[in-house]
């Protein structure tokens, strides 16, 4: 009972794996499909090649099964006529020996098999886990930081904020703007793991190599651009500090030699009105840079606005584009898909009855070896008793008439004398006989002993 109950409990969890399974196709299709029309064609590729494997490897665990079946069902039929001799002990074990055989490889094959899946299943995970934490990376970004581009040409009116600074700010801003910022258009994610392995390894080659491998979305070309980039990203910091520093020190001295100026004048009221004058010129350019400023960044959030307007407006008909491909490309995928499983379903019932025919046929020619076997070994067997009866009962009578001619040949006739039972027998007579000289001279009074010790006499 409990091995049935294990079997039913067996193929129930089989079923119930087998409905989710189709649950969870179903759901990846939609998902699928949905959400990444723009890597249809490969991913569906891949799809595919993936789907027409298992049905491969399916379809050739059942035959494996369906093998050891057939076994094990020979190896039933061979016990229903068991005979008492050893070529049919020998043919069981050798029956069963093939089906452990049998059984150890397909478990070893399938073993093999669960662990590569398994390693596979271990490196994917690895690998969505990076790209989820790269996606958080994105989202947090998005969230503190919005989205800036610069522009090809300024807008008019606009005045350039850069023109009092230092020729080397402009052209690290230049560079900044069309590098792609200051990760040089990384995400912060990979930005941070490059520079992390930079600093581990003081910014020797050798870090390249760790850094792709750490970086699953960048190539190594990418990588190595990458720190060409950075290197010109810290000599152009370099000098636009040094500028900076330069042109303050600058500016120092001219307000110092400004202030020597004002202080050599006579005239206090000149001075003081000179100084009214440069701090109100100073006020309004302060003014007017900051109304630069402003004009500067409204033309920059219009102009992203427009940007992103039609960026949105290319997006959305591309995607129509694309979902109405991944539409007419999906239907004729189901169309092969349906074609394929009618084509194998087809393919397995002619098998089926192929093999059932071959089995059927194999019965019914074995059912007839064995018939005319049994008979002929009846047949045999009959014989052999009936010359086994023959022989024993010629021996028989040959005996008989042996003992009949021994006993004619040797036959005597004794006649009895109760008087013997009390005469002396011959041995008694012998030793009451008188004892002559000849006795009496052989007689033996006294026996050589071997000699004793000294120090043993006396004791």
């Amino acid at each position: 009972m409990d091995k049935v109950a294990t079997t039913k409990n067996a193929f129930k969890e089989i079923h119930i794996l087998d409905t989710r399974i189709q649950a969870l196709e179903k759901e990846k299709d939609a998902q699928f499909y949905k959400k990444t029309p723009g890597l249809f064609k490969e991913l569906c590729e891949n799809d595919m090649k993936y789907s027409q494997a298992y049905h491969k490897d399916r379809i050739k665990c059942k035959k494996e099964v369906y093998q050891l079946k057939s076994m094990v069902n020979r190896f039933h039929d061979e016990l229903k006529n068991i005979q008492p001799t050893p070529q049919f002990l020998e043919t069981l074990k050798v029956i069963m020996e093939e089906i452990e055989s049998s059984i150890m490889l397909f478990k070893e094959a399938q073993r093999e098999t669960y662990e590569e899946l398994m390693l596979a299943e271990v490196q994917h995970s690895h690998e969505v886990n990076a790209l989820q934490k790269k996606f958080e990376s994105w989202a947090e970004t998005d969230q503190r930081v919005p989205i800036t581009r610069p522009l090809t040409s300024k807008p008019t009116g606009a005045k350039d904020v850069t023109s009092n600074l230092p020729p080397e700010v402009a052209q690290y801003t230049k560079f900044l703007e069309d590098t792609g910022g200051v990760r040089g258009g990384w995400d912060e994610y990979d930005h941070n793991t490059f520079l992390k392995w930079r600093v581990r390894f003081k910014g020797k080659d050798q870090f390249l190599r760790e850094a792709t491998s750490r970086l699953p979305t960048k190539t190594a070309n990418e990588v190595r651009d990458h720190e060409i980039w950075y290197r010109e990203l810290l000599t152009r910091q370099e000098e636009k500090r040094l500028a900076i520093k330069t042109w303050k020190e600058k500016k120092k001295g001219e307000k110092n030699e400004a202030l020597e100026e004002l202080s050599d004048s006579d005239s206090e009221a000149e001075r003081q009105a000179e100084r009214q004058q440069s701090l109100m010129e100073k006020e309004r350019q302060h003014k007017l840079q900051k109304l630069d400023s402003w004009k500067l960044q409204r033309e920059l959030e219009r102009a992203e606005a427009e940007e992103r307007r039609l960026h949105e407006e290319k997006n959305r008909k591309r995607k129509a584009q694309e979902e109405k491909l991944r539409q007419q490309e999906l239907r004729n995928k189901v169309a092969e898909y349906k074609k394929q499983q009618k084509e194998e379903a087809e393919f397995l019932e002619l098998e089926a009855q192929s093999h059932e025919v071959v089995m059927s046929e194999q019965q019914r020619e074995k059912l007839q070896m064995d018939k005319e076997r049994i008979k002929l070994r009846n047949e045999y067997a009959l014989l052999q008793k009936t010359k086994h009866l023959q022989e024993v009962e010629r021996k028989k009578q040959q005996q008989i008439e042996r003992e009949k001619k021994l006993r004619s040949q040797y036959e005597v006739s004794v006649s009895r004398d109760p008087s013997r039972l009390l005469q002396p027998t011959q041995g008694w007579r012998s030793r009451t006989k008188e004892v002559g000289a000849s006795a009496e001279a052989g007689r033996v009074y006294t026996m050589q002993h071997r000699a004793v010790p000294t120090w043993r006499q006396g004791l």
